[in-house]
């Protein structure tokens, strides 16, 4: 009588191991969507805690916390252990070193008050997050968006799930230096340069 092996086949063999890959693909997956989302909650909470500090400096001076005239204000890459809003009107003092005299007398250290230190996203490309740069697609980090007249405000930050509800393609906020309030955040960049295509996976808040 001739005894059967118990061994696996190749078939079976690669069977598992098929299996295997697939199983270790869906939760590898799922960990990368749980850490985009975890990072997209903080830049809401981030946003959020910036406009409790600006809304707390509007109700004591009169005035939120000014950005250079024109443009698209500052973002939040160019100071990253500093804070980074300024509160001046004409010069944006890139470059300054934090505490430095120039620094202080552009009106930086404004938020000392208010929040200890401004927030910078997860991430952090230094891209503004409606998107400014050739390899620049949807998915991926921006920094945060600050800019003010003074009476008006804009924050903004790039969400990588392109999925979520709070995106601006759903939301629609519009951005305050638009002229025409019926464009959203993300068709008022796009109508400023065709290539600035990102603006609406951002979460946007304004007064």
């Amino acid at each position: 009588m001739v005894k059967k092996s118990k061994s696996f086949t190749l078939i079976e063999l690669l069977t598992v191991i098929f299996i295997i890959v697939i199983l270790t693909t869906l939760i590898v997956a799922n960990m990368s969507s749980s850490r985009r989302r975890a990072r997209d909650a903080k830049r809401k909470a981030d946003l959020k805690s910036l406009q409790t500090a600006i809304e707390m400096f509007y109700y004591k001076t009169g005035s939120y916390p000014k950005t250079p005239s024109g443009g698209a204000g500052v973002a939040g890459c160019w100071h990253k252990t500093c804070n980074w809003i300024p509160n001046n009107s004409t010069n944006d003092g890139s470059g300054a070193p934090c505490g430095g005299a120039l620094y202080q007398t552009l009106g930086y250290e404004w938020a000392g008050s208010y929040l200890a230190s401004e927030p910078h996203d997860p991430v952090d490309k230094c891209y503004w997050p409606f998107g400014n740069e050739t390899n620049d697609v949807p998915g991926s980090a921006g920094s945060y968006q600050y800019w003010s007249d003074g009476k008006n405000y804009l924050l903004a930050a790039r969400l990588e799930n392109v999925n979520d509800p709070a995106r601006n393609e759903i939301t629609r906020v519009h951005a305050p230096q638009d002229s025409d309030l019926t464009r959203s955040y993300a068709e008022y960049y796009l109508a400023v340069n065709s290539t600035y295509t990102l603006g609406k996976y951002c979460y946007v808040l304004t007064n």
